[in-house]
C-alpha cells in the first residue's frame, strides 16, 4: 500500500506530468487491474478510465471505458470499482502504479 493512498498518489503523477502527449498507468490490487489515462497538461481532452470487467455498479454489460472531465471525477470512479469489489475504503487497498512508457 502506498503511504499517500490512491487519491494523493494520481495527483501527484499528474502534478509531475510533462510534456505534450498522453501518460497512462496501470493501477493494480489483489483482484483489479485498471488502465488510467491522463490527457496533455493543457488541452482540453478528458481523463480516460478504461477496465476489462463487468461492473454493476456502472450498469454495463462487460469491459468498458468511462470519460471523466476533471481527475477528481477520475479518482471517484477508481473508488467506486475498488469499493464495490473490496467492500472497504479505497485508501486502504494496497495497490501498485506503473507508468506506461512509450517504446
Amino acid at each position: 500500500r502506498h503511504a499517500m493512498g490512491i487519491h494523493q498518489t494520481l495527483v501527484n503523477c499528474r502534478a509531475e506530468q510533462t510534456g505534450t502527449e498522453w501518460q497512462m498507468y496501470i493501477l493494480e490490487t489483489a483482484s483489479e487491474c485498471l488502465c488510467i489515462c491522463f490527457p496533455p497538461k493543457g488541452t482540453s481532452k478528458k481523463f480516460w478510465l478504461f477496465d476489462a470487467k463487468q461492473r454493476s455498479a456502472f450498469r454495463v454489460p462487460g469491459a468498458y471505458a468511462r470519460v471523466h472531465y476533471t481527475l477528481d471525477q477520475l479518482v471517484e470512479t477508481v473508488e467506486v470499482v475498488l469499493r464495490s469489489t473490496t467492500g472497504t475504503q479505497a485508501e486502504d487497498v494496497p495497490f501498485s502504479l506503473f507508468a506506461l512508457e512509450r517504446i
